[in-house]
C-alpha cells in the first residue's frame, strides 16, 4: 500500500515537472544558484550589499532618512532591487516590510541573502499594478530611484494613493534633473525612461496627493567628498553621513542634492484619481534651458 502511494506521488511529480510552464525543477535551480555581483548589479545601475562603496551608502541613506516614517508600521518597498534596503528596514524596527521588485533575478538574490526574516517578504511584481494589496492597507510606502524606470509613473501614483492608509506617509526619491547638463547626463542612462525635473514630478504627483513636501539629499559635512566609482576598501562613509533638510521646491535647483526627494501624504479620494492608464503631462520647465 505504501509502495502504491509512493508510485502515485512519483507519477504526479513527473507530470508536474513535464507540463508546468516553468518547471519546478528549473525554478528551484534558479533560486538555489548563487547570483554573481556582475549579474545583480546590472551594469552598475542596481546597488547591492556585495559592493558597499560611496554610491551604495548614498542609496542606503535614503532608507535611513525614511526610517522614522516607517518604524512600527506596515510598509511597502516599491522597487526593492537587490533587497538590502528592505532588509535594513526590517532590521531597524519596521513591523512588516513588503518588498516588490519587477525582476525575478533580483527577487531570488534578495531571498538568498536576506530571506528568513519574519517581518520581511519579497515578491515579484510591478508597482504599476498591485492587485494583491488591499485599499488603504499600507501605513507607509518607500520608493527610491525606481519610478523613473517604470513605463507609466501615473499608474504608480494611483496605486500608491489607493493602498495608503489615512495618515500614512510615502517617501519618493528620483534623479535630480535640475538643469540642461543634468538632463544630458540622465539621458545617457539607458535604464531611465523619464527625465523629469522636480517641478514636473511635483506637478504629476499633485494630481494624486494633496500634500507633497520637497526634501534635499546632501552631505552631512562640507569636508565629505564622495566618489561613486570607488571601491568598498576606499569608502570612509556610512548611511549616516547625509542629511535631508526640508526645502522649498526651487531650492532643489539652486543647492546641491543627490536626489529629488519628496514626502507625500493625504491621497485624493479614489473616485477623484485619474483612471489607470492616464498618461503623464506637465508644463515645460525653463530650468532645462540653462
Amino acid at each position: 500500500m505504501v509502495g502504491g502511494r509512493l508510485r502515485k506521488s512519483a507519477l504526479f511529480l513527473q507530470e508536474f515537472l513535464r507540463y508546468s510552464p516553468r518547471s519546478f525543477a528549473t525554478r528551484w535551480a534558479d533560486a538555489m544558484r548563487q547570483i554573481t555581483l556582475a549579474e545583480i548589479s546590472n551594469g552598475g545601475e542596481r546597488m547591492t550589499h556585495l559592493w558597499k562603496n560611496d554610491c551604495y551608502y548614498a542609496h542606503l541613506s535614503v532608507y535611513a532618512f525614511a526610517l522614522p516614517l516607517m518604524t512600527g508600521r506596515r510598509v511597502l518597498d516599491g522597487g526593492s532591487g537587490a533587497g538590502y534596503g528592505a532588509a535594513w528596514l526590517a532590521d531597524h524596527g519596521v513591523a512588516e516590510v513588503n518588498a516588490i521588485e519587477f525582476e525575478q533575478l533580483a527577487v531570488d538574490f534578495s531571498q538568498q541573502h536576506f530571506g528568513g526574516r519574519q517581518n520581511l517578504n519579497y515578491r515579484q511584481g510591478s508597482i504599476e499594478s498591485l492587485p494583491h494589496i488591499a485599499d488603504q492597507s499600507m501605513e507607509a510606502i518607500f520608493s527610491s530611484n525606481v519610478i523613473e524606470h517604470v513605463p507609466n509613473p501615473c499608474n504608480v501614483f494611483r496605486e500608491f494613493a489607493r493602498i495608503l492608509k489615512p495618515g500614512g506617509d510615502v517617501l519618493i526619491a528620483v534623479p535630480p534633473v535640475t538643469c540642461k547638463a543634468a538632463l544630458e547626463l540622465d539621458l545617457t542612462n539607458p535604464h531611465h525612461l523619464h527625465h523629469w525635473t522636480p517641478r514636473q514630478w511635483f506637478e504629476v504627483m499633485s494630481r494624486y496627493f494633496n500634500s507633497i513636501m520637497p526634501i534635499r539629499h546632501t552631505y552631512l559635512r562640507d569636508d565629505i567628498v564622495l566618489d561613486f566609482a570607488n571601491t568598498p576598501e576606499q569608502t570612509r562613509i556610512s548611511e549616516h553621513d547625509f542629511v535631508f533638510p526640508i526645502a522649498p521646491l526651487d531650492e532643489l535647483y539652486t543647492k546641491h542634492t543627490f536626489s529629488a526627494t519628496f514626502i507625500v501624504r493625504d491621497p485624493k479620494p479614489l473616485h477623484e484619481l485619474p483612471p489607470h492608464g492616464t498618461l503623464p503631462s506637465f508644463a515645460p520647465d525653463s530650468a532645462l534651458e540653462r
